[in-house]
């Protein structure tokens, strides 16, 4: 059962730019970082090899199990966000038997005292077996920076500071009092350092870093583990910046990763995990016609004059990258380290052949390279890749559903926040009609305003259809499982004349 309830030209139109850093420079922007897991991730980044570290390096999540109930709690970035649906993704194409609940409890503009006082109604209900806390882009008062530190500011700073700490503890507290797992994310940068028109509020990254090291401290105090955000992607983003200072790993706010900030959040998730790259491996001798497989079964080894032909039943798909997403596949090695479905046939004779699976070609490959190994998880014409693309469009779908549900959980945590819980919309819609036309009308020109108007207005919307939504994302679940499960396919080896 997988349960949820919430809610090229490159991203900013640049032309993707080559990875090219001077050692100097990224050496000055490992220095940043101080947890042994985000130094060696900036080095992946920037292609460097670092010595040997001593410091201790903080614990890693493991993966999850199966039958766990995954919590994403956090603000904007979670609500509105994507990452924890590729890691979704990931998990149903890689274990397509494994049983994982998901459930987004991030809500726009929240803080860690606003998701204390919604606990008891928006995130024990989901009732988790782990749950990942991604807060303080809100908490760090961000009108607060990109300005002379007064007295006064600086007083501003400290409060919010005192009360990140505080209520972070009480939030640990009640997800471990519910029995949950706890993993802690470093909050996603606040890009200060892109060439955009934006207001540039210098010093919330610097901050949102600090959150970070206090994440490895009560860490460290609760027995919780880890996934730095914050780190490899500062320094990614630094990097990419120095090839086109107007880029921005985030996006045009400063704040809001897209997609693929947000696959490349589920890589550093994902890769914290420990999660596999095997999609499966495949290994064919011509000459002996034998074969072995990992995470996979051959059967019907036979050569027919100059074919060779086998049946293979894998048991994954291929994780099938978002459109939108894909640039990010320059940036980091998430095919390398996330996505490796290899088929190596060794004994050919030189030439080139070409493969055909269920009667389709799908590329043409030399004997070095068939030697070498072929990643057909790269191959987008594939049967499985195809098969794979629809459990993504499937996972779009829940995810759609899920923001609808997010929407209504948003609107009564902000604007019925004092009211009874559960809702009954006949008593507020009143009130909440009156809120909606003021923001249309007197307060039209306020910052928000119109995204204020639209979430109430869908809210009355939505509102009493919220048990047919979660009836379909009930729906959804059991076809995305369905479409996830893999199939025996005919393969074809042939000698291309």
């Amino acid at each position: 059962m997988i349960q949820a309830k919430m809610g090229r030209p490159n991203m900013y139109g640049h032309s993707p730019q080559p990875v090219t850093v001077m050692i100097h420079t990224a050496q000055r922007v490992l220095t940043r970082f101080q947890s042994t897991s985000a130094l060696l991730l900036a080095a992946l980044f920037l292609g460097l090899s670092l010595p040997a570290i001593s410091t201790a390096e903080t614990r890693q999540p493991e993966m999850f199990p199966d039958g766990a109930h995954w919590s994403a709690v956090g603000d904007s970035i979670t609500h509105g966000g994507t990452y924890y649906a590729w890691v979704y993704l990931y998990y149903t194409t890689r274990f397509p038997e494994q049983d994982l609940s998901v459930a987004n409890c991030g809500i726009s503009g929240d803080t860690s005292w606003g998701t204390n006082s919604r606990y008891d109604w928006d995130v024990a209900p989901t009732e988790p077996t782990v749950a990942t806390i991604m807060l303080g882009m809100n908490d760090v008062g961000r009108n607060y920076y990109g300005q002379e530190a007064t007295p006064n500011i600086q007083q501003q700073r400290e409060k919010r500071d005192d009360s990140y700490r505080k209520n972070m503890r009480k939030l640990v507290k009640k997800l471990k009092d519910q029995g949950a797992t706890v993993i802690l994310l470093s909050p996603t940068p606040y890009d200060d350092t892109a060439d955009i028109e934006t207001k540039n509020l210098k010093g919330v990254n610097a901050k949102l870093g600090a959150y970070g090291d206090f994440a490895r401290e009560l860490a460290e105090e609760e027995d919780l583990t880890v996934v730095d955000f914050n780190g490899p992607m500062t320094a990614l983003n630094e990097k990419l910046q120095q090839d086109d200072p107007t880029f921005t790993l985030i996006g045009p706010d400063r704040v809001h990763p897209r997609t693929p900030g947000h696959l490349i959040m589920a890589y550093l998730f994902l890769t914290a995990q420990g999660a596999p790259a095997e999609v499966s491996s495949v290994k064919i001798d011509s000459k002996s016609l034998k074969a072995s497989a990992d995470n996979a079964t051959v059967t019907d080894l036979a050569r027919k004059g100059d074919s060779l032909n086998f049946t293979v039943k894998e048991n994954a798909l291929p994780f099938p990258v978002p459109s939108d997403g894909e640039v990010a596949l320059e940036y980091i090695p998430f095919t390398e380290d996330l996505n490796q479905e290899l088929l190596t046939v060794t004994g050919l004779a030189q030439g080139s052949y070409t493969l055909n699976i269920d009667g389709n070609s799908v590329g043409t490959f030399t004997q070095a390279e068939l030697g070498s190994g072929v990643n057909l998880a790269t191959l987008t014409n594939t049967p499985q890749y195809q098969q794979a693309q629809k459990v993504l469009a499937l996972v779009k779908q829940w995810r759609s559903q899920v923001a609808t549900l997010r929407g209504i959980a948003y609107v009564e945590h902000t604007r019925l926040k004092d009211d009874p819980k559960p809702i009954d919309l006949e008593q507020v819609r009143p009130k909440l009609e009156e809120l909606m036309n003021k923001y249309k009308t007197t307060d039209a020109d306020k910052p928000h305003a119109g995204y204020y108007a639209r979430a109430i207005e869908n809210y009355l919307k939505n509102k009493t259809s919220q048990e047919e939504i979660s009836q379909n994302i009930e729906k959804l679940q059991t076809q995305i499982k369905q479409a996830a499960q893999p199939v025996a396919h005919e393969y074809s080896l042939q000698l291309s004349r």
